[in-house]
């Protein structure tokens, strides 16, 4: 009995080893894949870090593109609206220069105008003056011939 109980014994001891050992054994594969799978774990952060630099990096490059696109169309805008303008001061100065021009050749023939009016206002006044005159001296020449001839102006055209 004693050996069966040393059997029995070593039995359950080598049972109890095994199961220790394959416990050990167990943990130490458990540890081995905690290791492993925390290894894994870092380089999946490490990866999706090193991802998410990159698209925040990639969408900040399309933010500058689109902000400079839109920067290069609002300065077209701008350019464009201040053509506009310029073009619209070159008419304006342009109308302005004609108008200047038309209101100075405007001036000139009034003033041709009125000198001429003058002129005319000036011989009108002479021609007067002289048909006054005429007509005082052939008033005078009439009396003269009246005296000479002994007759009237009247009595001469009944003759």
């Amino acid at each position: 009995m004693t050996t069966t109980i040393l059997i029995i014994g070593a039995a359950i001891g080598g049972g109890l080893l095994s199961l220790i050992g394959s416990q050990i054994v167990q943990r130490t594969k458990a540890g081995s894949r905690i290791k492993k799978s925390e290894q894994q774990a870092k380089r999946i952060i490490k990866k999706a870090h090193q991802e998410s630099d990159r698209i925040k990096k990639d969408k900040m490059l399309q933010a500058k593109e689109r902000f400079i696109e839109l920067k290069s169309e609002h300065e077209k805008a701008i350019l464009s609206r201040e053509k506009k303008v310029e073009e619209t001061e070159k008419r304006a100065r342009e109308k302005e220069s004609n108008l200047n021009k038309e209101l100075s050749k405007t001036k000139s023939i009034n003033e041709r105008l009125e000198q001429k009016s003058t002129n005319f206002d000036q011989r009108i006044q002479n021609i007067d003056r002289k048909k006054a005159e005429l007509e005082k001296a052939e008033k005078r020449y009439q009396e003269q011939l009246e005296v000479v001839s002994g007759l009237s102006t009247e009595e001469a055209k009944k003759n």
